[in-house]
């Protein structure tokens, strides 16, 4: 009779075991399950707002046909168009970067901008307002939608020189185009920062091939 009792409390306590092992299964179950619906409500939501940010987004590229490097596309344009966005809350500049010729020197600079759709004739009139070299343009995924030719663009290469003549040839012909010349840059991708070319962007052409030539003779510069 004693062993009976013991075994029949044995008994119990495996049940009482299998019971809380059960609760625990189930309960884990439901936090798989649960994590999973979230899981999936949090992809649904993404997936809302891609779609929604698609549908009410243009995506669109103004290709500046002009060297410049970072610091002066940052003062001529950059900053300047992302503030006139951002007073009528039209979008913003989401990349920018540098197309590259066969030697691996820039030909042009590209800005990407996210603009809303319904703005997207506000942000081509914000653009009517700055001044760009000739062979610019603004395109989205599919094609060019609007191009820019008020400015012409002469370069200067002065790798040949040392350091500090090439800066001094810069600094000198950038006062003496001051009056003809909208934008000016230079191209100094080295190690030392010395300067490789000199761009010099105006109405003018003609008046800039002269200045730049007379100077090249006045000074004695070979190119």
């Amino acid at each position: 009779m004693e062993k009976k009792r013991i075994v029949e409390k044995i008994l119990l306590i495996v049940l009482f075991l299998v019971e809380i092992l059960l609760i625990y299964c189930k309960i884990e179950v439901n936090k798989d399950s649960t994590q999973e619906t979230l899981s999936e409500f949090q992809e649904n939501i993404n997936e809302a707002k891609e779609i929604n940010s698609e549908e009410k987004y243009k995506y669109v590229n103004l290709r500046i046909n002009m060297p410049l490097n970072l610091n002066d596309l940052e003062e001529y344009f950059e900053n300047p168009i992302q503030n006139d966005m951002d007073k009528n809350g039209i979008g913003e500049i989401i990349g920018d970067g540098m197309p590259l010729d066969d030697d691996g020197f820039p030909y042009a600079v590209d800005i990407e901008f996210e603009v809303e759709k319904n703005k997207l004739e506000e942000f081509k009139d914000i653009l009517k307002n700055y001044k760009f070299p000739s062979g610019t343009y603004l395109e989205d995924e599919e094609e060019i939608i609007e191009e820019y030719c008020e400015l012409h663009l002469a370069e200067l290469r002065v790798e040949q020189l040392s350091e500090k003549r090439a800066k001094k040839v810069y600094e000198e012909l950038k006062e003496e185009m001051k009056e003809y010349c909208t934008y000016v840059s230079i191209y100094n991708y080295n190690v030392n920062n010395k300067i490789e070319r000199i761009y010099f962007c105006g109405e003018n052409m003609e008046k800039m091939q002269e200045i730049i030539e007379e100077y090249i003779e006045k000074n004695d510069i070979e190119i």
